[in-house]
C-alpha cells in the first residue's frame, strides 16, 4: 500500500476515533487497508487470531466469512476493523463480535437461514460504509446495535422474511447516504429509528406488505434527494414522517394499495424534482402538501380512483408552480384535470 493511501487511511481511523470518543485503552493496529481475508472454516475463524501480532485489537483490513462457521468467539480481540462480511453461514448468533465499536468500510449480513441475532452488536458506535442487514430469514426482531449512532453512507434492511419488528437502532441518528427498508412480508413495526433525524440522501420504503405505519420515523427531519413510498400494501397514512421540513428532491407516493391520507400537513414549499402521485385506489385526500407552492420538474397525479380532494395542490397549480409537465388522469371528479382542481379549489381551498 503506497504511503499517500496509508496516511489518508490513517487519518480517516484516527478522525473517526477522535470524533465518536471510542478510544480502545490501546489501539494497535494490524493488516492492511488491502487486506482481504476469507474465513471460510470454524477453524480458520478459532485461529485468525494466532496470525496477527499478538497485542493487535485494530485489523485494518475486510474479513470475509464463508460456509462452515458456527461461531465467532475467536474473533472477540477485536474493537476495530477495515470491513465484515458474513454471508451463508451457520451461525446463529454474532457472540465474538460483541467488542466491536467500530467498522470503517462496510458491515454486510446477508443470506443466514439460522441467524436468530445481531443484538451481540452492542457495542458498534460507527460504520464508515454501508451496513447491510439482508436475507436474513431466521430473525423475528431485530433488536441490538443500541451504541451506533452514524452510518455514514448507506442502510439497506431489505427481504429479511420472517422479520415482525425493528427495535435496534435506538441512538442511531445520522444516515449519510441511502436508507432502504424493502421486500418484508411481515414486517408491522420500524419504532427502533426513533432517533433518526436524518438521511443524506434517498429514503425509500418498498414492498412491505404488513407495514400500517412509520411511526418510528416521527423524529426524522430531512431527507437530502428522494422520499419514495411505493407498494406498501397496508400502510394507511405517514403521519410517522410529520417531523419532516426538508426533502431535497423529489416525492413517489404510488402503489400503496390502503394508503388514505398523508396525514399531516409537510411544511415544504419547494421540491427540487418531481412528484408522483400514483395508483393508490383509496387515497382520498392530498391535504398534506398544501404548502407547495414550487414543482421544478414534473408532476403525476394518476390512477388513485378515490381521489376527489386536492387542495394539497391547489396553491401549487394556482401559481403556476410546475416546471415541466403535468400529467392528471384517472381520478375522482375534482382532482381529474388542472381546470377541475383550481375550480374546486377557489371554492372550498383556503
Amino acid at each position: 500500500m503506497d504511503f499517500l493511501k496509508t496516511s489518508k487511511y490513517f487519518l480517516l481511523l484516527i478522525s473517526g476515533l477522535i470524533s465518536l470518543k471510542c478510544t480502545c485503552d490501546e489501539i494497535n493496529y494490524c493488516g492492511s487497508y488491502d487486506d482481504v481475508v476469507i474465513l471460510d472454516t470454524q477453524e480458520k475463524v478459532d485461529n485468525f487470531r494466532k496470525t496477527l501480532s499478538d497485542d493487535c485489537n485494530c485489523f485494518l483490513g475486510t474479513i470475509q466469512i464463508r460456509g462452515n462457521v458456527s461461531n465467532l468467539s475467536g474473533l472477540s480481540f477485536l474493537k476495530t476493523i477495515g470491513g465484515i462480511d458474513i454471508l451463508q453461514t451457520q451461525l446463529k448468533d454474532l457472540d465474538g463480535l460483541q467488542n466491536l465499536e467500530v467498522v470503517y468500510n462496510d458491515l454486510s449480513l446477508s443470506t443466514a437461514e439460522s441467524l436468530v441475532s445481531i443484538k451481540q452488536l452492542s457495542s458498534l458506535k460507527y460504520v464508515g460504509r454501508d451496513l447491510f442487514l439482508s436475507r436474513l430469514n431466521a430473525i423475528e426482531n431485530m433488536e441490538g446495535m443500541e451504541a451506533l449512532t452514524v452510518v455514514n453512507r448507506n442502510l439497506v434492511v431489505s427481504a429479511n422474511n420472517k422479520l415482525k419488528m425493528i427495535t435496534g437502532f435506538n441512538t442511531l441518528n445520522k444516515i449519510g447516504g441511502h436508507f432502504i427498508l424493502s421486500g418484508h412480508f411481515v414486517l408491522d413495526d420500524v419504532v427502533g429509528f426513533r432517533a433518526l433525524s436524518e438521511v443524506a440522501e434517498l429514503l425509500k420504503i418498498y414492498e412491505n406488505k404488513t407495514l400500517v405505519n412509520l411511526a418510528g420515523l416521527k423524529n426524522l427531519k430531512s431527507i437530502g434527494t428522494d422520499l419514495i413510498i411505493e407498494k406498501n400494501d397496508s400502510l394507511v397514512d405517514m403521519k410517522g414522517l410529520s417531523g419532516l421540513d426538508t426533502i431535497g428532491e423529489s416525492i413517489s407516493l404510488e402503489g400503496n394499495l390502503q394508503l388514505r391520507e398523508i396525514g399531516f400537513s409537510l411544511p415544504i414549499t419547494k421540491i427540487n424534482e418531481a412528484l408522483i402521485i400514483k395508483d393508490n385506489p383509496e387515497l382520498l385526500n392530498i391535504d398534506g402538501l398544501k404548502n407547495l407552492t414550487s414543482l421544478k420538474t414534473s408532476l403525476e397525479l394518476v390512477n388513485n380512483s378515490k381521489l376527489s380532494a386536492c387542495c394539497g395542490l391547489f396553491n401549487l397549480l394556482n401559481s403556476n408552480g410546475v416546471g415541466s409537465s403535468i400529467t392528471i388522469q384517472g381520478n375522482q371528479l375534482g382532482c381529474n384535470s388542472v381546470a377541475e382542481i383550481l375550480q374546486a379549489g377557489i371554492a372550498n381551498c383556503n
